[in-house]
């Protein structure tokens, strides 16, 4: 099951333009605060390690943040029908999430404790 149910009517997604990093982070904290206190964990947790792995992945130039986000995307967001309109949506969606990505500590406080 996918974490988030994309509605067809989020303007992150939606937008014609890209949106800004400021909307991106209130999309997502918004977003978080309805989820179940288990999906919440999840996804904080997702996003620290793929953040992480990132961070990690500099050093050799293996992954990168918009490749951690294309292969992860898809499993964290779906929309409530597939539909070829969400086919044309994922590259919005990986770009939206690579920021999520970038930038933990604007949606989830951070810790000095390890993973």
């Amino acid at each position: 099951e996918p974490i988030f149910i994309l509605d067809y009517h989020d303007d992150v997604v939606n937008e014609r333009e890209p949106p800004s990093d400021e909307r991106v982070f209130a999309y997502f904290k918004k977003r978080v605060s309805e989820l179940p206190k288990a999906n919440c964990n999840l996804f904080e947790f997702l996003v620290l390690l793929l953040h992480r792995a990132a961070f990690l992945s500099k050093r050799d130039e293996s992954l990168t943040t918009i490749e951690l986000a294309v292969l992860f995307s898809p499993l964290l967001f779906k929309p409530l029908k597939w539909n070829l309109n969400y086919c044309y949506k994922m590259p919005r969606i990986a770009r939206v999430f690579e920021k999520v990505l970038q930038h933990p500590q604007e949606i989830f406080p951070i810790t000095n404790e390890p993973l």
